[in-house]
């Protein structure tokens, strides 16, 4: 069982993108759709066990747009009745019809362990990165949008304080990678799992 480091920052991702990311051996600086960072960032969290900003976002079909859910269910040929069968419910086990929720709207733990294929981290020094006051200003990030990133992230209860970042790709062999097993409980994976296939 891993013990986390106060000076290790994590890249929090999903299973999903977890394995993009061996596949392609780095963690890419990534720009959000519509934000106005001029350069893209890979992000990190020194938050001990998930950044709430790494929840996928769920776009969600509903009878007033075209948007569609992100687990390919999607089909054209369908009317918007038989879309009843895309409802949604939560870890708890409520009830949310699609057309009560918003387009978009982040996915809960549960949802997130079982819709995307569980939840991974890539642990790297933080000496090795920019705190969040120097990497805003490295990636010349608009300060609407630094402020739009501060409210978003105290909603979700994130800390800003806490953010780390790149903007050069990160090398998957320069990190400490862990699955989580129990909800809470973080496990290294082998580095034979980076190095197979090399």
């Amino acid at each position: 069982m891993s013990e986390t480091s106060e000076t290790i920052a994590w890249h929090y991702t999903t299973g999903i993108n977890f394995s993009e990311i061996m596949e392609e051996r780095v963690i890419l600086p990534l720009d959000s759709y519509g934000s106005r960072i001029h350069k893209s960032v890979a992000w990190f969290s020194i938050a001990p066990q998930w950044e709430s900003t790494a929840m996928p976002i769920i776009e969600v079909y509903d009878r007033q747009s075209s948007f569609v859910d992100p687990f390919n269910s999607y089909d054209e040929n369908y009317s918007n009745d038989e879309y009843v069968a895309n409802d949604w419910y939560d870890e708890n086990g409520e009830f949310y019809p699609y057309d009560e929720l918003d387009v978009g709207r982040r996915a809960t733990m549960a949802e997130t362990r079982r819709q995307f294929g569980g939840l991974f981290r890539f642990g790297l020094e933080k000496s090795a990165l920019l705190p969040w006051r120097v990497i805003r200003e490295a990636a010349n990030i608009h300060p609407r949008r630094n402020r739009e990133l501060i409210k978003s992230a105290r909603e979700l209860g994130a800390n800003p304080a806490q953010w780390y970042g790149s903007l050069e790709p990160v090398s998957v062999l320069d990190c400490r990678i862990e699955c989580e097993g129990k909800p809470g409980t973080w496990h290294e994976l082998s580095v034979s799992l980076v190095n197979r296939g090399a």
